[in-house]
């Protein structure tokens, strides 16, 4: 579908209600104080019988049409910037270029699919354009499911959840991602509802910016209760871990000294644990939301399901023993982490990297790599990891044990994306105290058979 909500300047008057407006067609969007910078700029203009005939989708295909697809990847370019960096949303011209790029048969990555799809939901236009070229159902359903608890431009409230449904109704792409919306606001209501603001204790409190948390809540309990949607719980999805057989190990160390370790029988996490992870422990009512929010690079971190497979940040130590024992688990040892990162069983040697003695940039996200952030759990796997299967073991982020080192300080094994080779060999470590909370450290959890 191709139908976009009404222009600002919208008649209310006109025979159209509010509602029916919202199925106004691309070409009934009179849009022409944009706010595009394109070098050529497409006027949408509203239906009549002289441009009736004409498909608007045409400025963005065939000849002489180069310049402005061109000028639109570059808008949509700077706005995902803008949106990474400071989660401000694009202007409603970015938004109208986009889809009709989208229409035109052009290709746009999955970052910008989002973001369209989160302005058209903040405007309240071209929502079902926006969401016919989703292609991530879980992504589609947090994005909608955001939107009930974000105002929108200029204090507009959230999106009700009646319109939702109406959207899933109209959407031939709903039945991906209308069970996972379901999910993903049963997960969310708890976490909103701890942040929500308490009530004033005055009769008469000062006045404020209205706060629509308390009636998106309200939208969330009609939409569940009143069965709208179908209600199914979340599921955890099952984690992969690393077997490693109990027995002595001898562990090499600083200036060559090595430390002979018994360990019984253990797994490991295979992978740090991710954003969307911690997330679920939020929701569950354990886990405290990080009062940072960003990366080193990333603003909306936390929020943006773009980074839900990368790792967790800014915990310290109790966060992460707190979320390791809500799953299950607990947080490995200092000597469980290293046997994990560097001991081949083949050949019973031990290596300086989880790959080899050599030092790979190519094979671990450190500072001579560039990234300058943490990237995606996994990113380096196989060919980065340990013997055993252990990823992420060098760089990335820095990763909690649960040994200390004197009161309240903990060993931190891994080393980050920040740090120099010698940091990221599998015998260094650092010694933090356990309110350390930064962009650069995260967690995996192990655990003891039982």
């Amino acid at each position: 579908m191709s139908e976009y909500d009404p222009p600002v300047d919208f008649d209310a008057s006109s025979p159209f209600s509010r509602r029916s407006a919202s199925r106004l067609r691309i070409d009934e969007w009179d849009d022409s104080s944009s706010d595009s910078h394109a070098e050529e700029e497409v006027r949408i203009w509203r239906r009549s019988p002289a441009n009736e005939r004409r498909d608007l989708r045409d400025t963005f295909r065939g000849p002489g049409s180069a310049p402005r697809i061109a000028a639109a990847r570059r808008e949509l370019d700077q706005a995902l910037a803008a949106w990474w960096a400071d989660s401000v949303l694009p202007g409603p011209g970015v938004l109208r270029n986009g889809l009709l790029l989208l229409e035109a048969g052009h290709s746009l990555d999955e970052g910008q699919r989002a973001l369209l799809l989160r302005t058209a939901l903040a405007y309240r236009r071209g929502v079902l354009t926006a969401l016919s070229h989703q292609t991530d159902p879980e992504r589609t359903a947090f994005i909608l499911a955001e939107a009930m608890v974000q105002p929108g431009p200029d204090g507009a409230p959230p999106v009700h959840a009646e319109l939702i449904y109406e959207w899933a109704r109209d959407d031939p792409q709903s039945e991906a991602w209308l069970l996972h919306f379901e999910a993903e606001v049963t997960e969310t209501a708890p976490a909103l509802r701890a942040d929500a603001p308490l009530a004033p204790v005055s009769a008469a409190p000062a006045a404020s910016p209205r706060n629509w948390v308390g009636p998106a809540l309200l939208a969330l309990a009609v939409l569940l209760l009143g069965g709208l949607l179908f209600y199914r719980q979340a599921v955890h999805q099952e984690r992969e871990s690393v077997s490693v057989a109990g027995g002595l190990y001898r562990l090499p160390g600083r200036d060559d000294v090595v430390q002979e370790v018994t360990l019984d029988s253990y797994v490991i996490d295979r992978f740090e644990v991710t954003v969307a992870d911690y997330r679920r422990c939020i929701a569950a009512g354990v886990c405290r939301r990080p009062e940072a929010r960003g990366s080193a690079t990333h603003a909306g971190y936390m929020v943006n399901r773009e980074f839900d497979a990368y790792p967790m940040l800014n915990v310290d130590w109790h966060d992460a023993a707190t979320y390791c024992t809500w799953a299950g688990m607990r947080l490995p040892t200092a000597p469980e982490w290293q046997v994990a990162a560097s001991y081949a069983p083949a050949t019973e040697r031990y290596y300086r990297y989880p790959w080899g003695d050599a030092f790979e940039i190519s094979l671990t996200n450190g500072v001579t790599s560039g990234y300058e952030d943490a990237q995606q759990t996994g990113f380096y796997h196989p060919f980065g990891s340990s013997p055993l299967g252990m990823a992420d073991a060098a760089g990335n982020v820095a990763e909690w044990t649960a040994t200390s080192d004197g009161e309240d300080h903990y060993v931190v094994k891994g080393g980050s994306f920040q740090d120099e080779a010698a940091l990221l060999t599998a015998a260094a470590q650092q010694i933090l105290p356990t309110v350390t909370r930064a962009d650069w450290l995260g967690f995996r959890c192990a655990a003891s058979p039982r």
